[in-house]
């Protein structure tokens, strides 16, 4: 397997949230995109959705069935990955013109592929 996920408390990815490059909040009231130096604070009861990612790793905050749980995801190898550029919305041209995102490929037992997982990697 190429990546490593683990469970990570609430309170500790919050606190882990400001040491990766990027982050992409869904608010109640807007999306945010930015380099997570460039939030000043983040109003936690208003976040359905976070992802804080860097190009080896991604935090991910998100509405479990008993309220927010994280995973942290990082690389563990470079077999088996594929990465897409997607051009991002007008209205986060100040930060970049495209997102990359990491596809992990697994296998079936018919050797077929398919996406086993995804990550953000990086703004371009």
């Amino acid at each position: 397997m190429a990546y490593k996920m683990k469970t990570v408390g609430l309170m500790e990815a919050q606190a882990k949230a400001a040491s990766y490059d990027y982050a992409l909040l869904y608010l109640i009231s807007e999306i945010k995109l930015c380099r997570t130096e460039m939030l000043k604070t983040i109003n936690w009861e208003e976040c359905q959705e976070a992802r804080f990612f860097s190009a080896d790793k991604e935090l991910h905050i998100f509405e479990g069935e008993n309220g927010m749980d994280a995973v942290e995801i990082s690389d563990t190898g470079s077999d088996s990955i594929v990465i897409k550029e997607y051009l991002l919305d007008n209205r986060f041209a100040s930060i970049g013109n495209s997102i990359l995102v990491q596809e992990y490929l697994e296998y079936d037992e018919d050797g077929q592929a398919y996406v086993a997982n995804t990550r953000l990697k990086g703004i371009c």
